[in-house]
């Protein structure tokens, strides 16, 4: 139930309920304001595990809490290294405790397990199609198609193809081999990345092929480098 459809339920319904039933209500429900006005819940403290639940959106977010503000408080979920800052006036937060918290941190950490073992899968399975293309590379370059760039320029371009290609508007560099190829764009696989980049022509004003050496340097650079993107490499 969303904010509209309580206050809906309320406005329509509370006519109906003994004048008693509604005082406790109204007490519980100035004390929920109070709360999240003043800051800190009851018994919140470093070392107890809490459910928030974020007020706009819905969003559930299960850990121990690591370090407390007066307006805030920062938890770790089972199995993560990274802290979620919990802020009292956007969330409704509740204690967990016991066997309750035993089962919610049981199936936390085996769902991260299950999407570790499916992204190693997903990641064997794109090195060996990468693998595949770097095989069949040199009977693709002897066939390779034209495409047309941003700047009007036109060049081929083949499947297992090592390529630089620069955006002008963002200055962005982008490494990679081609692993796809379709009429408007391609996908490149970076060196030493789990992702593939996207390249998209119409956007770019150039796309050169990288020798073996150049190559050798891109993929230095990257495996130097613990950058998301916009690695640049001087060839």
């Amino acid at each position: 139930m969303d904010d509209k459809a309580f206050k809906d339920f309320v406005v329509t319904h509370a006519q109906r309920f003994e004048t008693e039933t509604l005082e406790e209500l109204a007490t519980f429900l100035h004390e929920i304001v109070n709360l999240r006005k003043s800051g800190r819940p009851p018994g919140l403290k470093i070392g107890v595990s809490i459910e928030a639940i974020h007020l706009t959106y819905n969003l559930h977010d299960y850990g121990e809490v690591v370090r407390t503000t007066s307006k805030a408080c920062f938890i770790k979920s089972p199995g993560s290294e990274y802290e979620t800052r919990i802020a009292f006036s956007k969330h409704a937060i509740r204690l967990i405790e016991g066997s309750e918290w035993y089962w919610i941190e049981k199936q936390i950490l085996e769902n991260r397990a299950k999407y570790r073992a499916e992204a190693e899968a997903e990641d064997l399975e794109r090195q060996a199609n990468n693998d595949e293309i770097l095989r069949q590379r040199d009977a693709a370059s002897r066939e390779p198609r034209t495409i047309t760039l941003g700047s009007g320029n036109t060049v081929p371009i083949y499947l297992g193809e090592f390529i630089h290609a620069y955006r002008e508007d963002s200055g962005y560099h982008a490494y990679g081999m081609v692993i796809q190829l379709n009429p408007k764009g391609c996908y490149i696989a970076p060196p030493h990345r789990n992702y593939d980049d996207r390249v998209i022509f119409s956007k770019y004003v150039t796309l050169d092929e990288l020798s073996a050496e150049d190559w050798g340097k891109v993929s230095a650079a990257f495996e130097a480098s613990d950058a998301a993107d916009g690695v640049e490499v001087a060839l």
